[in-house]
């Protein structure tokens, strides 16, 4: 096959993860112990909800900062595959990784209010 395609393939496996996680914590569907959460009144529910939000918000933008050199120095060596007929601008794709971990970020953030909210409201 074509060596673009196939690189493509390769870099594309961390930003897909990235935005997945992203979307599924915002369909509320992550990965949780459920054996035990189940049984936990859903006031602590949702302080465990809260405090997980933060968590992966301070988590997210940690990650996405430690990134941003590599994607900087990718930038300015222009770098390319090293391979005929491989990708160019590789930073592109390498400035996925900091975004993905920035939209992690801030839906960790969006998730610890919107369960805060609901805990401070009480409409169960």
């Amino acid at each position: 096959g074509a060596v673009w395609l196939q690189e493509l393939q390769w870099h594309l496996i961390s930003p897909i993860a990235l935005f997945g996680m992203s979307y599924l914590l915002f369909m509320g569907e992550q990965v949780r112990v459920d054996v035990f959460y189940e049984r936990f009144p859903v006031a602590l529910q949702r302080v465990i909800e809260v405090i997980g939000g933060l968590l992966l918000l301070a988590m997210g933008l940690y990650i996405a900062w430690l990134t941003l050199p590599w994607v900087e120095q990718s930038y300015l060596r222009n770098e390319a595959s090293p391979n005929p007929g491989g990708l160019p601008l590789r930073w592109v794709l390498k400035a996925l990784i900091p975004f993905g971990f920035l939209l992690l970020a801030m839906q960790g953030l969006a998730h610890a209010l919107r369960q805060g909210f609901a805990l401070s409201s009480r409409g169960e």
